[in-house]
């Protein structure tokens, strides 16, 4: 499952996976998600259609790089 529902645990960022476990998420990727949700976030309060399509495909991009390893199942 990829980026589904980012979380802090105790052990670090991870996700909830679609059958309720939890995978630790790449340490690499992390910043790259993060910075993908706050821009998508800030895009949508200032009703920045053009940055929030742009945040938007490049958080799908972050994903997609996840299924490409293997490490997650491709969802959408």
């Amino acid at each position: 499952m990829a980026c589904e529902a980012c979380i802090e645990t105790s052990i670090g960022p991870s996700i909830n996976t679609h059958d309720g476990q939890e995978k630790t998420l790449d340490p690499f990727l992390l910043p790259q998600i993060h910075e993908s949700l706050t821009t998508l976030n800030e895009a949508f309060s200032e009703g920045d259609s053009t940055q929030f399509e742009s945040a938007l495909i490049v958080l799908l991009d972050h994903c997609a790089e996840l299924v490409n390893r293997g490490e997650y199942q491709q969802w959408w």
